[in-house]
């Protein structure tokens, strides 16, 4: 049975900003109880459009929830690439010991108008 966990509900993609939620894991060198692979998931909600507008989508994690550090980024993907409906899942790097702290965090460029992500963290690689 799959289990997601909340990042971003509709999330406006126009500044740069990290996840509205994060996630605590309660310990560092976790993983899922039955040892499968966890994924980070985005959908979007908004078609991202503007002027040539770019989003790039980032995993991150912290030791104690103030400090995080980008572990794995798409490349900016560009407007025409992030349509609604558009949905993508990045599976979570191996890390020797993956730290405490997730979240996500959106970079978009300066000529993003509009668009919305709604981000989950599952161990299900499908969207359901």
């Amino acid at each position: 049975m799959a289990q997601e966990l909340q990042l971003s509900t509709d999330q406006v993609l126009t500044s740069t900003v990290a996840s509205t939620y994060q996630y605590d894991f309660q310990q560092t060198n976790f993983k899922a109880a039955d040892g499968s692979p966890i994924y980070f998931h985005f959908l979007i909600t908004t078609a991202v459009t503007g002027t040539a507008p770019t989003v790039t989508f980032a995993i991150q994690e912290s030791a104690d929830d103030t400090t995080y550090v980008t572990v794995l980024s798409t490349r900016a993907l560009a407007g025409t690439e992030l349509t609604k409906g558009t949905h993508f899942a990045i599976p979570m790097p191996v890390m020797p010991t993956p730290l405490r702290y997730w979240q996500a965090y959106y970079t978009a460029s300066a000529t993003v108008a509009a668009g919305k992500v709604t981000a989950w963290i599952s161990n299900d690689p499908s969207i359901k």
